[in-house]
């Protein structure tokens, strides 16, 4: 008698190995630490985070790569960009919402919403359009 359970390939997450990093900022001087946190913001703290092996594998089963969020039947959870701020330590507050839709944004904006200078970011852009043959938006 055949069996009718189908057997369901069980996903393994690889759990970071995050010891080392612990211990190099507990290492870490105050102002050190401080000005680590001025550059990227509160992302030290992630390191700190107790992971729930069973939740973290089966958000897995619904992640899907290409849309970078988690699907399910009905719907699909992405982080806002205020949950990333709030993760990250960045104030948003002094930001209002982007209303240009329909027209590029002007290289100034983009500089100043990713912390960067304009030379960095044109030279970020012009690598990517010749990196897709002249597709840069």
């Amino acid at each position: 008698m055949a069996s009718t359970r189908r057997h369901t390939p069980t996903l393994k997450v690889k759990k970071p190995q995050v010891e080392s990093l612990k211990g190099l900022s507990e290492g870490m001087t105050s102002i050190a630490k401080k000005n680590f946190e001025l550059d990227y913001g509160l992302i030290l703290n992630l390191l700190h985070i107790e992971i729930d092996d069973m939740a973290l594998t089966t958000l897995a089963h619904f992640y899907d790569p290409p849309l970078r969020c988690f699907t399910f039947q009905d719907f699909q959870l992405a982080p806002t960009l205020e949950e990333f701020a709030k993760i990250l330590g960045c104030s948003l507050e002094d930001h209002g919402p982007y209303v240009g839709l329909g027209e590029e944004p002007p290289m100034k904006e983009i500089a100043k919403a990713l912390h960067l200078t304009s030379a960095e970011v044109s030279s970020w852009l012009e690598d990517k359009k010749n990196d897709r043959k002249g597709v840069s938006k």
